[in-house]
């Protein structure tokens, strides 16, 4: 599964802009700052690995029927500013994601 969102115009809120292999199309999801992992992202600038995001305390609400066990996200930066987050995901417990190292 995968997701691409992009910053909206405010500077406040994320718009999913592509909805890659999910139960439902979820295009036209508003996530604001700091809500669920990719609103993380976009607050902190820094990519984020959850290995168990169907039991993560910082879930997005709006995803509830999503039963991703891994998800990687990393932001998308112009300059020193998010400008969105892409996220990758599996619904296999035993797949691997390898984390990235910050500064690549």
């Amino acid at each position: 599964m995968g997701a691409l969102y992009l910053m909206r115009p405010d500077g406040q809120t994320l718009e999913l802009v592509v909805s890659y292999d999910m139960p439902r199309d979820y295009t036209g999801t508003i996530l604001h700052l700091g809500e669920g992992l990719s609103g993380r992202i976009a607050q902190t600038g820094k990519p984020l690995m959850v290995d168990d995001h169907l039991h993560w305390d910082g879930r997005a609400g709006v995803y509830a029927d999503i039963q991703n066990r891994r998800v990687l996200g990393v932001p998308l930066k112009i300059s020193d500013g998010v400008i969105g987050v892409i996220n990758v995901a599996t619904i296999k417990r035993s797949a691997r994601l390898t984390r990235i190292k910050s500064g690549c």
